[in-house]
């Protein structure tokens, strides 16, 4: 007697096998989800960066200037007072292109309001925003004058007040000293400064007399 065979454990005949997804395959799946999110948030935030860098600010996304503005050579004006400007003072420009405002502010560094000018303290006019020639002018009237004559505002004594204004004569303002006992009105000339840059004081006159014009030139103002 024949004795059957007991089918061997396992799908049937016939039938295809039933592939069943391990948790590896679950692993890897799920890293490359991870992948792709972390390339597509450096992506992004790549291009965030460089809308960023174009347009700081929440600005127009233009170039920005780095160019100065020329401006009047800078100087500490001595003593602690300011000159003061005529009121409503013009910003117009001169016929050669200076502004007005420019020629008063630099009056403003010369004669300011504490009633001594610029280097006449000290004989030293280096700091003073003049020309090359005005400064050596000034710098020999100190050396030869009789004191108490003083160079740069060609009077012998401290201001009350001092107020500057624009003059009729192109690159020239009014510098009007109030002394005690009078008044007295210097034109002070102006010329672009070295290499065409900025502008600075080239000579001073009152009553027609130019600061080259003698050895030692008349005062503007010497009360007794």
């Amino acid at each position: 007697m024949s004795t059957a065979t007991k089918p061997a454990d396992g799908p049937a005949a016939g039938r295809p096998p039933h592939h069943r997804r391990g948790p590896q395959a679950g692993r890897i799946g799920a890293g490359l989800l991870t992948l792709l999110l972390l390339l597509f948030a450096a992506v992004l935030g790549g291009a965030m960066l460089l809308v960023m860098v174009q347009n700081p600010a929440g600005g127009t996304g233009g170039l920005v200037s780095t160019t100065p503005t020329p401006t009047p050579q800078a100087l500490a004006s001595p003593g602690s007072g300011a000159a003061t400007a005529s009121p409503g003072a013009s910003s117009s420009p001169t016929a050669s292109g200076a502004p007005t405002a420019t020629l008063e502010a630099i009056a403003a560094l010369l004669f300011p309001a504490s009633g001594t000018a610029c280097g006449d303290s000290s004989g030293d006019y280096t700091a003073c925003p003049v020309s090359s020639r005005m400064e050596e002018r000034l710098a020999a009237l100190d050396a030869v004058a009789s004191r108490p004559y003083r160079p740069m505002c060609r009077c012998s004594r401290d201001w009350e007040s001092v107020a500057i204004v624009a003059a009729s004569t192109p690159d020239t303002v009014d510098v009007n000293f109030t002394f005690t006992g009078g008044t007295v009105t210097m034109v002070v000339s102006m010329v672009p400064g070295a290499g065409g840059v900025g502008w600075v004081a080239d000579d001073t006159s009152c009553g027609g007399g130019d600061l080259y014009a003698q050895s030692e030139p008349p005062p503007c103002w010497a009360p007794g």
